[in-house]
């Protein structure tokens, strides 16, 4: 058997696929070969690779090799008091892990050139004295496309007030100093469809606004929001979730559970490249049922080389709602400058969100209004960038409260999760901090008044155990209320109090994504640790060469180094419970723990070659076999390595080098 040949996006590999049948006669000729879990082995001949999967199997352990390795005393974490099945992590937002490395940005943000023309009502006004002579194009998306854009004709501006019908253009100013910019503005112009639109009578007929910002945990809103957090709690008395819990990996997994009370995976294939993949019109979106109950909806997001259901997946068809900007984003980042940056010309891009909120709440005043605006420009990829938008947002806060919006509006400020990459999520804070992204709900004061149980019922929920999920619930709860939710998959309305019993499993979150059970340090030279680490390599290169494009340009991957290993611990109650007592109901302890043996579940952190990626996964040992659970993360930025298979197999971006 040859050498294994190694891969590279530049590499150029014929792959041969082989059936079991023939699979299984290999592997009986092979007895002698040690097989691992996951491994995939490769049979080279010439420049052709024999790719096939060796069934999950792996050397079992010796007597006393079966225990799960022992926690390191003193190095279990800190979690909250209580009787209940989640025990949620006490986390100081000011901890020097993550206090090492914030950076102050207090100056505030300034775009490159100022403004000069505004569009609202219909009428483009032209304030700059230096403008010569300008021109706009209209921005329209086209039918049933995603990713990409139409400008319309050029029209040539006359007059300082220049009627303007489009809600999305592009206008071109050239200065008398003959510089030429750009500007991208939008407006709100109202639609009699909208306005004509049937709205069943409701017990509560709250507005629902959502500002939710991309990679920003619950302690990190803390550190850099600080002026919008203590508005919302001190201020607007907003309930702060503080055992709120991701329910997978990313962004996606995020917005699907909340805006569609389902995971990516319990829908139809909608991944780019996949066979038969289709695009996500047919989830169970929340807007529509809002529109149903004769709301106007708005969905916008920047950023759209990275959008949340068009980066992996096919986007939409349709437009999921009334108001969605995405073109209007895609021509507007075809201007973008790291000379700029945070800026589209003179407009700061977080600011486009919050302007058009402002709009459509102006533009229909009589009108029930469900806005979820996602800027993640600003955070996605700096630790610190996101201080640049707190003053604004305390602003706009501040004018919806002083305008008198949020008198029937329930405000809330959430994060997908928490930051996923660099330095501090590779220490436990950042680890945890993932988990507990920013959720807060601030409802107007009347309603506490008028409804004092689900004031409880909220106050309580937020140190229980809750999850995006429970949102998408909540949002049905609402439309209906008085009536409680039926027939959902996951979840319960957060509006009901939730069981002090709850576990992560109650909730739908997976393990590896579970923020509350207890895990301990063990020695990560420890046999098991180190076998979980190489299972969890071996999953992730089953993963590349499984496809054939991936087998044929990415490179396989090995250990550099191990950099930690925990293991789940149950209760010191668990661990010394010896039997039930003479009654049936006390349970007797012995003196001394039991270490646990056959079964435990691991979380590993660790580096690989030649890709130098950081990755953590959940890997189970049961009976001398080690399997992973769930994804593997990575946690540090992978850039263009993957560039050689980004678009065809957008799901391996994060492993292959």
């Amino acid at each position: 058997m040859h050498q294994l040949t190694k891969h590279s996006c530049t590499a150029k590999v014929e792959v041969v696929s082989i059936n079991q049948n023939s699979f299984r006669d290999f592997i009986s000729k092979k007895r002698n070969v040690e097989a691992t879990p996951y491994k995939m082995k490769h049979v080279t001949d010439e420049n052709k690779i024999l790719q096939f999967f060796v069934p999950h199997q792996v050397k079992r352990f010796k007597h006393g090799k079966n225990y799960c390795a022992p926690p390191i005393e003193g190095y279990v974490m800190n979690t909250t008091s209580g009787n209940g099945t989640c025990r949620i992590p006490k986390l100081d937002p000011f901890h020097p892990h993550a206090m090492k490395l914030v950076e102050d940005l207090s100056d505030p943000l300034r775009c490159e050139t100022e403004q000069r023309a505004t569009l609202s009502g219909g009428v483009l006004n032209i304030t700059g004295t230096d403008v010569a002579y300008a021109v706009y194009r209209s921005i329209v998306r086209p039918e049933s496309n995603d990713f990409s854009f139409l400008m319309g004709d050029p029209i040539a501006i006359n007059s300082h007030n220049f009627p303007v019908p489009h809600e999305y253009i592009e206008l071109t100013s050239i200065l008398t100093d003959q510089k030429v910019l750009k500007e991208y503005l939008m407006q709100v112009v109202p639609r009699k469809e909208i306005i004509s639109r049937p709205s069943p009578a409701s017990e509560l007929d709250l507005n629902i606004l959502i500002i939710g910002i991309d990679s920003i945990s619950n302690g990190h809103a803390q550190r850099k929001l600080p002026k919008s957090y203590n508005y919302i709690r001190n201020i607007l008395e907003g309930y702060m979730f503080m055992g709120h819990s991701v329910v997978g990996d990313g962004t996606t997994e995020q917005l699907a559970a909340f805006l569609t009370g389902q995971g990516e995976q319990e829908y139809a294939e909608s991944r780019r490249g996949e066979p038969n993949a289709k695009p996500v019109d047919n989830w169970n979106w929340i807007f529509k049922k809002a529109k149903a109950h004769g709301y106007v909806t708005s969905f916008c997001e920047d950023s759209p080389g990275i959008g949340t259901f068009q980066y992996r997946l096919l986007g939409f068809q349709d437009p999921p709602t009334d108001y969605y900007p995405r073109a209007f984003f895609l021509a507007a980042e075809e201007s973008y400058s790291n000379k700029n940056p945070h800026c589209y010309g003179s407009e700061k891009i977080y600011n486009y969100h919050l302007n058009l909120a402002t709009k459509i709440f102006e533009q229909y005043p009589e009108r029930k209004k469900f806005i979820f605006h996602f800027p993640g420009e600003i955070s996605h990829d700096s630790f610190n960038a996101v201080q640049l938008i707190d003053k604004d947002l305390l602003q706009f806060l501040t004018k919806f409260n002083t305008k008198g919006y949020l008198n029937n509006t329930l405000l809330i400020l959430l994060g997908d999760h928490g930051w996923r990459y660099g330095d501090f999520r590779q220490t436990v804070q950042g680890k945890l901090e993932e988990r507990l992204p920013l959720f807060s709900m601030t409802f107007p004061k009347w309603f506490k008044q008028k409804y004092p149980t689900v004031a409880k019922n909220l106050r309580t929920n937020t140190k229980r155990l809750t999850s995006w999920f429970d949102l998408y619930a909540t949002f049905n709860h609402l439309l209906e209320y008085p009536n409680k939710p039926r027939n959902l998959k996951h979840g319960m309305s957060l509006l009901s109090k939730i069981p002090v019993e709850r576990s992560c499993k109650d909730s739908s979150i997976p393990p590896h994504w579970c923020p509350c059970v207890q895990w301990s340090a063990v020695d990560h030279k420890h046999e098991h640790s180190q076998q979980a680490a190489l299972t969890a390599i071996n999953h992730i290169n089953d993963l590349i060469f499984h496809e054939p494009l991936g087998a044929e340009r990415c490179s396989e991957l090995r250990l550099l180094k191990l950099i930690r290993a925990e293991v789940e611990i149950p209760t010191t109650q668990v661990l010394r419970f010896s039997q039930s007592g003479k009654d049936g109901y006390e349970p007797e302890y012995s003196s001394d723990k039991i270490q646990p043996k056959d079964s435990c579940s691991y979380q590993v952190t660790f580096i690989t070659l030649p890709n130098h990626g950081v990755f953590e996964a959940s890997v189970h040992y049961v009976y001398g076999r080690f399997l992973v659970k769930g994804s593997v993360s990575r946690i540090n930025k992978y850039g263009d390595q993957p560039k050689c298979i980004a678009n065809l197999l957008p799901h391996l971006r994060k492993y292959c080098y």
